[in-house]
């Protein structure tokens, strides 16, 4: 979406760039769950970047505290491995 209008990735760049006009400080804002890939994403930066956009913020869900507990222990173990 744009702007609250679906837009096709084929579209993208020409529906960021109607929407930026003659705003100095174009910014896009990405807002996506834990499903979106980060490919995905990167098409989106991707895309605004050809519209001249130059500030992009990725608004992610916050994690639960189960969530935020079990992405620590995982952290901690990598650690762990590579310091062995």
């Amino acid at each position: 979406y744009v702007a609250s209008q679906t837009s096709s990735l084929a579209n993208l760049a020409s529906d960021l760039e109607k929407y930026k006009g003659d705003n100095a400080n174009p910014e896009v804002v990405v807002k996506a769950d834990e499903k979106t890939k980060s490919s995905k994403i990167m098409e989106i930066m991707k895309a605004a970047q050809v519209s001249g956009y130059e500030k992009l913020t990725v608004a992610g869900e916050p994690l639960n505290k189960k969530k935020q507990k079990e992405l620590m222990e995982k952290s901690n173990e990598k650690t762990q491995i590579e310091e062995e």
